[in-house]
């Protein structure tokens, strides 16, 4: 497990653990674990079937994306719902493919 001291990007280096990664693929994820109210936070959100903007609450981290992806293939589930590919929203829409911004990089040996 770990934790972010500060806000932006969250880098963790697994090296240490000389772990193998098969050939075909594997998931990478994070899970946000409730720790306090301090960490709550307010944004605005737009409902894309009806353009209505209202206020949204949520705690902890958020999963970001970026822009041109080469093919939209990450996915993301969230309590109350089913697994969602993750995709633009809002002004995005337009924009292109988008990919969670949640990576790994791994090195040869």
């Amino acid at each position: 497990m770990t934790s972010a001291s500060k806000k932006g990007c969250h880098e963790v280096d697994l090296a240490k653990f000389q772990l193998r990664t098969p050939e075909a693929g594997f998931y990478i994820a994070m899970e946000w674990l409730y720790t306090a109210d301090r960490f709550g936070c307010e944004h605005p959100v737009t409902i894309q079937a009806t353009k209505e903007r209202k206020m949204s609450y949520s705690y902890g981290q958020s999963l970001g994306g970026y822009l041109d992806a080469p093919a939209p293939d990450t996915w993301y589930l969230s309590a109350g719902h089913s697994w969602q590919q993750f995709q633009p929203r809002g002004v995005l829409m337009d924009k292109g493919n988008m990919n969670a911004a949640i990576q790994v990089v791994v090195q040869p040996d």
